[in-house]
């Protein structure tokens, strides 16, 4: 392999699940700190943890979409109609 060439990447079933679970962790965590902060009124921690729970949400969603799961579906294996996977060429 170059130094111009980037290894491909590839995740194990097991890596995925850990990284979604890891995120939705994080997700959860920045939500209700946000929502501490807003109910206490400190405003300025209340911005910098609503920026920090978009990008774990943001992260969450990409990592979901990695293996086609649905970030909105109930159980670990469903998935809806326009979340299959498909060819974007």
């Amino acid at each position: 392999m170059s130094e111009h060439q980037l290894p491909p990447v590839q995740f194990t079933p097991e890596e995925i699940l850990y990284l979604q679970d890891h995120l939705s962790g994080q997700r959860t965590q920045w939500f209700n700190y946000y929502e501490a902060c807003l109910e206490e009124g400190r405003d300025k921690a209340a911005e910098r943890a609503h920026k920090h729970y978009e990008m774990f949400r943001s992260l969450r969603n990409k990592v979901y979409h990695l293996n086609g799961r649905d970030t909105l579906a109930l159980g670990q294996h469903e998935q809806r109609w326009w979340d299959q996977q498909h060819d974007y060429n």
